[in-house]
């Protein structure tokens, strides 16, 4: 009985289970999985370079939060199976109720068909009628008699296959269950472990305060300038479309991207989001934020960036902090590559989706990716189609 009270509770507790399917929990704990493995990796290539303790903060933020999702999707999944487990065996209790139902009354119906064995046979019974009508009904009554014994049969057999099948789904949900225990158990030491970690760093960080604040103005100067560079190739390209006489081929552009909102691959094949769109706290500095026009897209040193829909490359340039910077034009709309190792696309060349822009830096492998109508900057999450 306490069992089920603290399963009502749990129920409570992780409602989201419920939307969820066990297929699509292991999806989400599959995809939670890589990116914890890219973000150790990238944090074990970052953690040897003491100048890159802001950096390492970042990323162990990312796998101390993508380990959170992992906990939680356990739980989810362990209350999940948990409620499997209910429900067969709940199941399995009231099949093995009818079956003993329906045995009790086929061992009857066996008794009948006995005791009239012994009393008469089949012939004798039916020729001892008055009149044909009589042995007509008499007939139909013995076959219909032995179709209903027939059907108890195959229902003992059918409940008792029912029940095999129900004792067999209990035992995997039950080590099921416990596999995923011992999982939570690990990770929530890997937690812990993490968490030591990033007070170390927070530790060390607030020693060096001001060195914190002169990298934080000068992200912000490198943030203007890639702000500024993005602007001016807008407006040239704003000016140059005032001078067109067509603006087909611009209206239609822009109509087939606005219509992929929440559709877009993402620029990158393996990554996660590490940056959000919008003004963000300062990891480390009280009462400040930082304004981020984009987001960052953590992926491995030197992956592939792809172009997100087909369009027209109308800058290319270098800007201090953010390497190599790759803007393409979609009508109204403008994708924004920035952080690239190299570049592979050439300025005023039609490009098509899924066309390789760059490589992400090898030092940073974190490529900074806006969207901008115009002259509004949009946040990239809402275009880009979920994983």
């Amino acid at each position: 009985m306490i069992r089920y009270f603290n399963i009502i509770l749990l129920v409570f507790s992780f409602s989201t289970v419920v939307a969820q399917s066990r297929e699509e929990l292991e999806k989400e704990r599959s995809r939670i999985i890589q990116e914890i493995e890219l973000a150790e990796q990238t944090l074990e290539e970052t953690s040897q370079n003491k100048n890159e303790r802001l950096r390492e903060l970042q990323l162990l933020n990312d796998k101390i939060s993508k380990r959170q999702s992992l906990i939680n999707n356990i739980k989810n999944s362990i209350l999940q199976s948990e409620q499997s487990i209910i429900q067969n065996e709940e199941s399995l209790a009231n099949y093995e109720k009818q079956l003993v139902n329906i045995k009790d009354q086929y061992s009857k119906l066996l008794r009948i068909t006995y005791l009239k064995k012994l009393s008469t046979n089949e012939w004798a019974y039916l020729l001892s009628v008055e009149n044909l009508n009589q042995a007509f009904l008499r007939w139909r009554y013995m076959k219909q008699f032995e179709k209903y014994c027939s059907d108890k049969a195959a229902q003992i057999k059918n409940i008792q296959e029912e029940i095999d099948s129900k004792i067999q789904n209990i035992e995997e949900f039950k080590l099921n269950q416990s596999q995923l225990l011992k999982n939570e158990s690990s990770q929530i030491s890997k937690l812990q472990k993490d968490q030591n970690e990033k007070n170390k760093i927070l530790s060390v960080l607030k020693k060096d305060e001001n060195q914190l604040k002169a990298n934080l103005t000068k992200a912000k100067k490198e943030r203007e300038k890639l702000n500024s560079a993005i602007e001016n190739a807008i407006v040239s390209e704003l000016n140059r479309r005032e001078n067109e006489i067509n603006e087909s081929n611009y209206a239609d552009l822009s109509e087939n991207f606005n219509e992929n909102k929440g559709k877009l691959p993402w620029p990158l094949t393996n990554g996660y989001v590490s940056g959000k769109f919008g003004i963000q706290d300062h990891p480390t500095l009280k009462g400040v934020q930082i304004n981020n026009n984009g987001i960052d897209i953590q992926s491995n040193a030197g992956a592939v960036v792809l172009a997100v829909h087909p369009g027209k490359v109308i800058g290319i340039a270098q800007i201090p902090g953010y390497d190599n910077m790759v803007i393409v034009q979609h009508g109204d709309f403008y994708t924004v590559y920035s952080r690239l190792e190299r570049v592979l696309v050439q300025k005023e060349k039609m490009i098509k989706a899924g066309t390789p822009i760059g490589n992400v830096s090898d030092s940073n492998s974190n490529l900074h990716f806006e969207i901008w109508k115009n002259k509004s900057k949009e946040n990239p999450e809402k275009w880009l189609r979920k994983k």
